[in-house]
């Protein structure tokens, strides 16, 4: 299963992936930020992980067909909280408890 996390920088994807990791703890955290300037290693790491949680700023960026079976996009909406939409649920989180 392949799990895509989106928003803005300072949103929260960060935090909720790792949230997410304690859900699903034999997932791998791929961020996009991690890369650098190495596309290539970003996509070949996402195509390779059977299980992944990809985090990106926007799905757009991602220039390769990639299937991914869950979908979040994360929004700051102050500077404690943040919210996740899956397209059918919108949920808040408070930063200072996901830390």
């Amino acid at each position: 299963m392949k799990i895509l996390v989106t928003g803005r920088p300072g949103a929260g994807k960060s935090l909720f992936a790792k949230h997410l990791n304690t859900e699903y703890p034999d997932f791998t955290i791929i961020e996009s930020d991690d890369c650098g300037l190495d596309r290539k290693w970003f996509y070949t790491s996402i195509k390779n992980t059977e299980n992944c949680i990809v985090v990106i700023q926007h799905k757009k960026l991602i220039q390769v067909p990639i299937e991914f079976d869950k979908f979040y996009e994360c929004t700051r909406l102050t500077d404690e909280i943040f919210q996740v939409n899956d397209g059918s649920n919108i949920e808040e989180f408070e930063f200072s408890n996901m830390q």
